[in-house]
């Protein structure tokens, strides 16, 4: 994605597991990490790490880090 979130072109989806953690303002707070389970995303600008598969992180190509996904709990 892009700084507007928009997606890079011919990179595939990732699939992240995610953990919800707890509640904060209203909102669901869900993490890929926890103490015992999980790991970390790294963001990274070269295509050709994208989706890299190791057990350690997840890597994602993103051109900027200025994004994020907030869910209000009525989704639910």
């Amino acid at each position: 994605m892009d700084s507007l979130g928009n997606v890079i072109g011919g990179l595939p989806p990732v699939r992240i597991q995610l953990y919800k953690v707890g509640e904060r303002d209203g909102m669901l707070v869900f993490q890929t990490q926890t103490k015992t389970q999980g790991k970390p995303i790294i963001f990274v600008e070269d295509k050709g790490y994208h989706n890299w598969e190791n057990d350690w992180t997840y890597v994602i190509c993103a051109k900027s880090s200025n994004f994020r996904a907030i869910t209000p709990i009525s989704q639910f």
